[in-house]
C-alpha cells in the first residue's frame, strides 16, 4: 500500500494542455506586467528618491534612466538564452535577480548603490520579459489563439505602465518611497517561487552555441548609446556625450560585421530584410519615440507645470493605461481579419490623434480635461500592443520567440531613450518656471505626435514582397 502511494506520488503529473496555457499564460501576463512596473515605478517619485539619496540634477536624470539601461542593454541576449537554454530557466533567475536588485533600491544608502540596483532591475526584467512572449509563442499554436494570448499580453504592458507610478506615488505618499521597491522586490520573489511549479520547459528545436562577441557588442554598443543619450538631456556638446554616443554607434556597427560573419549568429541580420521583421521593429521604435516619451514627461508636467500632487499624473497615465488594457483585449476578437502591419500602423495613427488632442494646455488648465485624449491614446496603445507580441514572435524563425521578444522590446526601449532625450532637450530649451515647462510640454505634444505618425508611414511601407509567401 505504501509503495503504491509513493510510485503516485512520484509519478509525473499529466497536465492537460488548456491548463498548461492558462498557467504559461497567467505567469507570463504576471511577469510583463511586475517588468513594466518596476520601469516606471521612478517617474513620478524621483524628486522623492533624489531627495532621500541627496543627488544632484545631473545625478537624478541617470537614476531615472538606469532600468531602462539595464533592460535594452540585455534584452536580445536573455531571448537567445533563453531559447537556447530554457525559457524557464532564464525568466525564473531573471525574477531572481530582479527581487535582489529592488531590495538593493529600496535600502540603497546613495546613489551610487541605487544605480547599481536599478541596472540589475533591467536586467533581471529584460530577461522576464524576453522569455514571456517566447513561452507564449511556444505554448499556443499561431492563429487565433495565439493572437487572443498575445492580446492578453499586450494587455499586460499597459497595467504595468499604468500602475506603477500609481503604485510610487502611493507609497512615497504614505509610507516612503522605499517601501515601493521593497513590494517590487517581494512580487518578483513570489513571480520566481510560483513560475517553477507553474511553467513547463521549453527551448528552440536547434541548438546554438552561445555568442559571446555579439552579446558583447551588442550591450556594450546599446548600452554606450543610451548612455550618451541620457549625458546628452544635460548638453550635447562636451567630449564624454560624444565619445559616448559616437562609441556606441561604432560598437553597434562592428556587433553587424560579427554577426554578419558568424556560424550562428544571435541575431541573424537577414532578419531586417522581412517586411514583417521591419514593420514591428519600426512599428516599436515608434512606440518608444512617441507615446512613451510623452508619457514620461506628463507627471513632471503635472508637478511642475500645474502644480499637482504626485498622484494626480499618476492618475492621468493611469486612464491612458485602462483603455489600451480594455482595448488590446477586444481587438484579437473582433479584428481578426486585419494584418499585422495594418494594425500596427492603424494603432499608431490612433495613438498620435489621441496625444495631438493634448496640445495647448497650461497652468491653469485643469488637467482632468486631458482624459479624453489620454483615452484616445491609450486606444490606439491597445490596438498596436495586441499586436506587437503576436508579430514580433511570428516573424523569427520557428523556435525564436524569445529573441524576436527581446528584439523587439530592445526597439521600443532604444527608441524610448532617444524620444525622452528628444524631450528633456526640448524642455530645457524653454527655460525654468511653470510658463516654460507646459511651453515645452506643448512642443514635446508636437515633435512626439509627428514622430508617431511617421512611424504609422513606415510600418505601411514595410510591404510584403510577392516572394515572402504573403506574409503580412
Amino acid at each position: 500500500m505504501t509503495t503504491a502511494v509513493e510510485h503516485a506520488l512520484a509519478a509525473p503529473v499529466a497536465v492537460p494542455r488548456e491548463v498548461e496555457q492558462r498557467r504559461t499564460l497567467a505567469v507570463a501576463v504576471a511577469g510583463t506586467f511586475l517588468a513594466l512596473v518596476v520601469y516606471t515605478v521612478p517617474l513620478g517619485i524621483m524628486p522623492s528618491i533624489a531627495a532621500g539619496l541627496d543627488a544632484g540634477t545631473g545625478t537624478q536624470t541617470w537614476l531615472l534612466a538606469a532600468v531602462s539601461l539595464g533592460m535594452a542593454t540585455t534584452l536580445i541576449s536573455a531571448g537567445a538564452l533563453g531559447d537556447d537554454y530554457g525559457r524557464k530557466r532564464v525568466l525564473i533567475g531573471g525574477a531572481y535577480v530582479l527581487a535582489v536588485a529592488s531590495a538593493v533600491c529600496a535600502f540603497a544608502p546613495n546613489p551610487g548603490v541605487y544605480l547599481a540596483g536599478a541596472l540589475a532591475q533591467g536586467a533581471g526584467g529584460s530577461a522576464i520579459m524576453a522569455c514571456s512572449l517566447g513561452l507564449i509563442a511556444h505554448a499556443f499554436p499561431e492563429g487565433p489563439q495565439r493572437a487572443r494570448a498575445s492580446g492578453i499580453w499586450g494587455a499586460a504592458l499597459g497595467a504595468g505602465i499604468g500602475s506603477g507610478p500609481l503604485l510610487g506615488a502611493t507609497f512615497d505618499s504614505t509610507i516612503g518611497w522605499h517601501a515601493a521597491f521593497a513590494f517590487s522586490g517581494v512580487l518578483a520573489l513570489v513571480l520566481a517561487v510560483a513560475a517553477g511549479p507553474l511553467l513547463v520547459e521549453s527551448k528552440a528545436d536547434e541548438h546554438k552555441p552561445i555568442d559571446l562577441p555579439g552579446m558583447a557588442l551588442l550591450g556594450l554598443g546599446v548600452g554606450a548609446l543610451i548612455g550618451g543619450l541620457v549625458r546628452g538631456r544635460s548638453g550635447w556638446g562636451d567630449a564624454p556625450t560624444l565619445l559616448l554616443t559616437g562609441g556606441g554607434v561604432v560598437l553597434l556597427a562592428l556587433f553587424v560585421l560579427v554577426e554578419i560573419r558568424q556560424r550562428a549568429p544571435m541575431l541573424p541580420m537577414g532578419l531586417f530584410r522581412n517586411p514583417r521583421f521591419q514593420a514591428v521593429t519600426t512599428a516599436a521604435v515608434a512606440t518608444g519615440l512617441g507615446v512613451i516619451s510623452l508619457l514620461s514627461y506628463l507627471c513632471t508636467m503635472s508637478q511642475r507645470g500645474m502644480g499637482d500632487e504626485p498622484i494626480v499624473g499618476a492618475a492621468l497615465i493611469a486612464v491612458w493605461a485602462a483603455a489600451s488594457i480594455a482595448t488590446a483585449l477586444l481587438v484579437p476578437r473582433h479584428f481578426a481579419a486585419f494584418s499585422g502591419r495594418a494594425h500596427l500602423a492603424g494603432g499608431l495613427v490612433v495613438t498620435g490623434v489621441g496625444m495631438l488632442s493634448l496640445y495647448g494646455v497650461d497652468a491653469g488648465t485643469n488637467p482632468w480635461l486631458m482624459v479624453a485624449g489620454l483615452a484616445l491614446a491609450g486606444i490606439g496603445s491597445g490596438i498596436a500592443n495586441s499586436a506587437l507580441g503576436r508579430e514580433a514572435v511570428t516573424a523569427v524563425p520557428h523556435g525564436r520567440g524569445s529573441l524576436g521578444s527581446g528584439a523587439n522590446n530592445t526597439a521600443r526601449y532604444v527608441g524610448s531613450s532617444v524620444g525622452v532625450s528628444i524631450v528633456a532637450t526640448i524642455v530645457a530649451a524653454q527655460g525654468d518656471g511653470p510658463d516654460a515647462i507646459m511651453d515645452g510640454w506643448n512642443v514635446v505634444v508636437l515633435v512626439t505626435t509627428a514622430l508617431t505618425f511617421l512611424g504609422a508611414l513606415a510600418v505601411l511601407a514595410c510591404r510584403p514582397r510577392a516572394r515572402s509567401g504573403g506574409a503580412k
